[in-house]
């Protein structure tokens, strides 16, 4: 009887260990941050611009108003120690002869992160062809914010390099593109 009972209670033991013990299980979840590289206009409406008349007879015509109307707005995501850079560049009609299309940037302050470096003043059309060039380097993880002031804003310059080469013309579309690329 006594081992009948030893048995039965052995029994009970293992079965409540069994039925009370916790169970667990586990499964790996990779997690993984991609490289993004995305760039956006502000607004990408165009504009015109066109020479000033001089403000006396007998002097040089003037500069197009500078444009400051368009903000560039982008999201950078990089690798440890590597860069994104934007670069601009022009396509479509040439400038009018006499006459060149430079645009510069100033990063404001909204955002976070390493927005980068401004390359200063770039040539993106003359009369005789397209430059453009690397526009904002060195930029890290950061984004821009898009809020109406955010961003890097755009001075678009149209200038006259050589005012006896000025002929009157209907104008001229000049396409810019700006490209955020792997420096």
């Amino acid at each position: 009887m006594m081992k009948r009972l030893l048995i039965l209670l052995i029994l009970f033991l293992s079965i409540n260990i069994y039925l009370f013990c916790p169970k667990t299980e586990s499964m790996d979840v990779e997690l993984a941050v991609s490289e993004i590289i995305e760039v956006v206009l502000d607004d990408g409406t165009g504009f015109n611009m066109s020479v000033s008349a001089p403000s006396t007879a007998g002097l040089a015509p003037g500069d197009a108003t500078p444009n400051t109307s368009q903000f560039l707005k982008y999201t950078s995501i990089v690798a440890s120690s590597t860069y994104h850079k934007i670069t601009v560049a022009g396509s479509g009609q040439t400038t009018p002869a006499g006459t060149t299309l430079t645009v510069q940037a100033a990063i404001q302050s909204g955002g976070g992160g390493v927005k980068g470096t401004e390359q200063g003043e770039v040539t993106i059309a003359t009369d005789s062809g397209f430059v453009g060039g690397d526009f904002i380097t060195s930029i890290g993880s950061c984004y821009t914010d898009i809020g109406a002031v955010n961003g890097a804003q755009l001075t678009y310059r149209f200038k006259i390099v050589d005012p006896l080469n000025l002929v009157v013309n209907a104008g001229r579309a000049c396409t810019v593109t700006f490209t955020m690329v792997a420096q």
